[in-house]
């Protein structure tokens, strides 16, 4: 994949997640907590957390990690490649 198809991609991913956190937010209170776990490698993360940021701006955002406790799924399936695990996103 070229870097041309990677990055736009990326673009139309955080744009269905904003899409989807602005409709959530629109329906929420202003003071509702929201909370979102994602996947941890850079693409998904780095696309989620602009998202979230886009469709809440004034909320402050919470990073809690959260590594991978036992095999993946993946791994049951020969699959070696270490896995970063997944990130807990708290707005308040």
């Amino acid at each position: 994949m070229s870097k041309d198809d990677f990055d736009y991609k990326a673009e139309r991913y955080k744009n269905v997640l904003l899409k989807v956190f602005k409709g959530c937010a629109e329906m929420m209170s202003r003071t509702a907590t929201v909370y979102v776990r994602t996947d941890a490698c850079e693409f998904t993360y780095e696309a989620t957390v602009a998202a979230l940021r886009a469709a809440f701006p004034g909320k402050r955002l919470e990073q809690i990690p959260q590594p991978l406790s036992k095999q993946t799924q993946t791994s049951l399936y020969g699959d070696k490649e270490s896995k970063p695990g997944e990130v807990d996103l708290l707005l308040q």
